[in-house]
């Protein structure tokens, strides 16, 4: 599997490399995972580029820190578009795939594939819903050898809506089964608040990442709370 989905994202990249004439963007940032969770206290470096092609947005974000490292590829394949008056309407296809190398512990390989809707209205409102399936691939170093790699599946899903005004604020929410970087297999959803600052080519970020672990079970809990900041270029 580990075969197939490095092919994947050497595919993926080489397009990028040849996509000069597309709409791209550059993006580092960081963030401190601030309490809770295996992470506290940790922080992160993080990396991306993407690009817009006619009818398909491809991210690919990297992020680090002292104990794991991540690289995700997400993609937008929208395949229906319906202009009206006052918003346009899109429907596609979407997915993400993700490889995770915890130091010393483990390898886990996401794969999500699903559906896709999103509304943008004439003054700059966006809303993006997207549904899916994931299946995970998990080899535990110390494990692997007698009992092989471990698969799970589970069920993706989010809601994002994002404003932005004439003078370049953006404010943006969204409640997601997963984010960039970690793909919980149980129904621990994240709640992420971002505001944004548009300057001509450039956009600062910060965003707050709250995270439930099993919130609708008997016992839910928070167990990861997440701060970054981030400056993108576009091109």
């Amino acid at each position: 599997m580990k075969k197939y989905i490095l092919s994947a994202a050497v595919l993926f990249f080489s397009v990028c490399v040849n996509a000069v004439s597309f709409k791209q963007y550059f993006e580092t940032g960081i963030g401190w995972n601030a309490a809770r969770s295996v992470e506290e206290d940790l922080v992160n470096s993080t990396f991306g580029y993407g690009f817009d092609l006619e009818g398909i947005n491809c991210d690919f974000a990297v992020q680090a820190n002292e104990d794991i490292f991540d690289f995700t590829y997400t993609n937008f394949s929208w395949l229906l578009k319906t202009e009206y008056s006052f918003l346009n309407l899109s429907y596609g296809m979407c997915g993400n795939i993700h490889m995770q190398y915890y130091y010393s512990v483990s390898t886990t390989y996401d794969l999500v594939g699903g559906f896709c809707f999103k509304t943008e209205s004439r003054n700059n409102f966006t809303f993006t819903a997207t549904t899916g399936y994931g299946l995970k691939s998990t080899g535990i170093f110390a494990l692997e050898d007698y009992e092989g790699r471990l698969y799970s599946h589970w069920f993706a899903a989010s809601i994002l809506f994002d404003k932005i005004w004439e003078n370049g604020f953006e404010a943006s929410f969204s409640m997601t089964t997963h984010d960039n970087f970690r793909f919980p297999v149980f129904i621990s959803p994240s709640y992420i608040f971002e505001a944004a600052w548009n300057y001509g080519e450039m956009r600062l970020s910060c965003s707050a990442q709250i995270r439930f672990a099993d919130q609708f079970t008997v016992a839910p809990y928070m167990d990861m709370v997440v701060l970054r900041t981030g400056l993108r270029y576009r091109f």
